[in-house]
């Protein structure tokens, strides 16, 4: 976005750093809509705040002019959030510094599955004032209102922030019990770019997994918690991408939308039901212990096209190892 002079907010997906991935994978990862910013500016959208501009650098990079304008034009409350993955994690600190050098009054604020796992080394960078750890919608949209009003915000739930020198960590914000209070995805905000996304259609319909895998970041985020939108918020996002943008493939993003096996038959026969399957084609990762025959045909049936399965070994005593709560065979009979 273009740095509109009545903003005071301004949220940025930083750029992967091209030394951490090869080239394939960037490919991949730096052209997807960036699904926690989106959720983050429906959740605010949806209470009124809209004083905002979204950059996501995978798509337009901020150089040095770029990021003085942004900054230079930010009113009240001056503040800059930035959705962290590790492997956006040195562009993230890079302008956090360069921010505070722009505007010390910025209060920059980092978010996402890094700073979650990481708080301390985040607020090692004096440029850093916030870390928003887990789930950001509740605690980002709190910050915002105790900033605007003047008021310390160094006790809200769910942050770490630096106290008389030293780094401390609030008690954790609960999870949002009911994702439907998040605010409709907006697709709008990101429709300009949406010949150069790679996947523009991403579909959340969960969050979190049931399970324990070792590996697996989202129990960091969700801790073993599953939620689901109501299938008909999801009936009506798939629409939208149909019918409004054009959509031919459906990305589901969740970590496992087949975690509740009868809750994603239900999800299809209502696809089905309102022929949304002869617009789209579906795609997704599944763990092949929670498919069977039965709901494989389904899916067949309602024009999922591809499913991807985490196997992250062949062999059976790493696969206990890991914690991964299935077996190996168990996923080869899947597939």
């Amino acid at each position: 976005m273009n740095g509109h002079k009545d903003k005071g907010i301004l949220l940025i997906n930083p750029a992967v750093n091209p030394a951490s991935q090869n080239k394939v994978v960037n490919a991949i990862i730096t052209t997807v809509v960036p699904t926690s910013l989106a959720s983050l500016a429906a959740f605010l959208i949806k209470r009124g705040i809209d004083a905002f501009d979204i950059v996501d650098e995978q798509i337009d990079y901020i150089n040095d002019s770029g990021l003085a304008r942004l900054v230079g034009n930010l009113k009240e409350p001056r503040i800059v959030g930035i959705s962290t993955l590790t492997i956006t994690s040195k562009r993230a600190y890079d302008l956090a510094a360069r921010i505070k050098k722009i505007d010390p009054r910025v209060i920059v604020v980092l978010g996402g599955i890094h700073p979650t796992v990481l708080p301390e080394e985040a607020l090692r960078h004096d440029a850093v004032d916030v870390v928003v750890r887990g789930e950001g919608e509740e605690t980002f949209e709190e910050l915002i209102g105790r900033v605007a009003a003047g008021r310390d915000y160094g006790d809200i739930k769910g942050i770490s922030v630096r106290k008389n020198g030293r780094i401390a960590h609030n008690p954790d914000r609960p999870l949002i019990a009911n994702l439907d209070d998040i605010g409709a995805f907006p697709y709008h905000l990101f429709k300009k770019n949406i010949d150069r996304y790679h996947s523009f259609s991403a579909l959340l319909t969960s969050r979190g997994c049931p399970y324990g895998c070792t590996f697996c970041s989202s129990r960091n985020i969700s801790g073993r918690t599953y939620r689901y939108h109501s299938i008909e918020r999801v009936l009506a996002d798939i629409a939208l991408l149909a019918d409004t943008y054009g959509q031919k493939v459906i990305w589901f993003m969740d970590d496992n939308p087949a975690a509740d096996p009868r809750r994603f038959m239900s999800l299809i026969d209502a696809v089905m039901r309102e022929g949304l399957h002869k617009k789209v084609e579906f795609h997704g990762s599944m763990r092949g212990d929670n498919l069977n025959e039965e709901m494989l045909k389904k899916a067949r049936q309602a024009n999922f096209r591809m499913i991807a399965f985490g196997l992250e070994t062949t062999s059976e005593t790493l696969m206990k190892e890991i914690n991964k709560g299935e077996t190996v065979k168990q996923v080869f009979d899947a597939i």
